[in-house]
């Protein structure tokens, strides 16, 4: 007769779960470090990178300029942005992160004019009335 015996079950190893663990932990850790930084950063701040690679220039805001369309439009740019809207006479054009801010004309009243860039989106507030 054959009669089976029952084998005792194999216990996971506890240092293998431990591993998966401090694993897991730290995966989340890094990830919120990452998320912290990122939301941290001011938007006026100059992109970085330590490569050396040419692929790598585009990621950088270069003080020579040889990024210049990923650092954004510059001030004639702007200004034709808002000509095309039917503004004239932009002054005091100034940059604040993402957002251009002018004094502009149109249809003979002044405005303040806020364009944020991209999408563009063009917000006016009558400076006279």
């Amino acid at each position: 007769m054959n009669i089976k015996r029952e084998r005792a079950p194999i216990k996971k190893s506890r240092l293998e779960n431990e591993v998966i663990l401090a694993v897991v932990i730290l995966y989340v850790l890094l990830s919120a470090a990452m998320l912290l930084i990122h939301h941290l950063q001011p938007d006026d701040v100059a992109t970085k990178t330590s490569s050396t690679a040419p692929a790598h220039d585009y990621f950088s805001d270069d003080a020579d300029g040889r990024n210049a369309a990923a650092a954004g439009p510059d001030a004639a740019q702007i200004q034709a942005l808002l000509a095309r809207a039917g503004y004239s006479d932009v002054r005091e054009l100034h940059r604040e992160g993402a957002r251009y801010r002018a004094v502009a004309s149109k249809d003979g009243r002044t405005w303040q004019v806020d364009l944020e860039l991209p999408p563009p989106l063009l917000t006016a507030t009558p400076l006279t009335p």
